[in-house]
């Protein structure tokens, strides 16, 4: 069996919120700032909020959304 970090062994989750709230994870990232581009690269085509969680600190950062 497979432990986390071998699972996920990037340490930043992009994830979208849903209309309901909740996180849908898309990808991860080696580090924030490769994230964030992907981040919003993914907001550019699809528009809505993301958010991008260090696994390591639990630190967010939110990516707005496009006006």
């Amino acid at each position: 069996m497979l432990n986390a970090e071998e699972q996920m062994p990037e340490r930043f989750g992009i994830f979208k919120q849903q209309p309901d709230g909740n996180p849908y994870w898309i990808e991860a990232a080696e580090n924030l700032e490769s994230a964030k581009a992907r981040a919003y690269e993914f907001a550019e085509n699809f528009p809505g909020q993301y958010v991008i969680v260090d696994s390591a600190t639990g630190e967010r950062t939110f990516i707005p959304e496009k006006q």
